[in-house]
């Protein structure tokens, strides 16, 4: 026997591109459709990370499976699965107040910009599927909608968190 296991390509995976913190796990030799003359083969994998050092936000894994028969002829697939960034943070609780403040010192500043640590006093939670907490950056703006005297006006204030890769979500408080 000089020939390697054949795998039948219908059970071959395609290269694929998915968002970062989806990691798949290796694929396991059931997972496979592969015959051989030989009475018995074996399979090994191994999972090569490429340009994570280089860029969080856009990387490669890649995976290679060898499969020996029992004659030690091999026969070797390579799957390519690309990890991106593409999602910005995902704010997980707000705590806003309903009741209206009645001078334009109540209303509370923070300062900014600044991370997602324990630390912090924002008043929400955040997280993102890449980053880490120190890593997502959070600032605001206040824009007035309306206003009538010195201690009578709405804002909006917009929050903005941006992640290590750049990705944005907003969210609006009404003051």
């Amino acid at each position: 026997d000089t020939t390697g296991p054949v795998i039948e390509a219908a059970s071959l995976p395609a290269d694929t591109t998915i968002q970062c913190g989806n990691n798949p796990d290796l694929l396991l030799s059931e997972d496979f459709d592969v015959s051989d003359d030989c009475n018995g083969w074996e399979m090994t994998a191994e999972r090569v990370t490429e340009g994570l050092e280089e860029s969080p936000c856009e990387y490669t894994l890649i995976d290679t499976y060898t499969f020996t028969d029992c004659d030690g002829n091999e026969t070797v697939f390579v799957h390519t699965i690309t990890v991106v960034d593409t999602e910005g943070p995902t704010i997980s609780f707000a705590i806003f107040q309903d009741e209206p403040y009645y001078c334009a010192f109540e209303v509370p500043e923070y300062a900014v910009p600044a991370s997602l640590t324990a630390d912090n006093d924002l008043p929400f939670g955040a997280s993102d599927n890449c980053a880490t907490d120190d890593e997502i950056v959070v600032t605001y703006s206040d824009s007035v909608l309306a206003t009538n005297g010195d201690n009578d006006f709405t804002v909006v204030r917009t929050w903005v968190l941006t992640d290590h890769c750049d990705n944005k979500t907003e969210l609006e408080q009404v003051i």
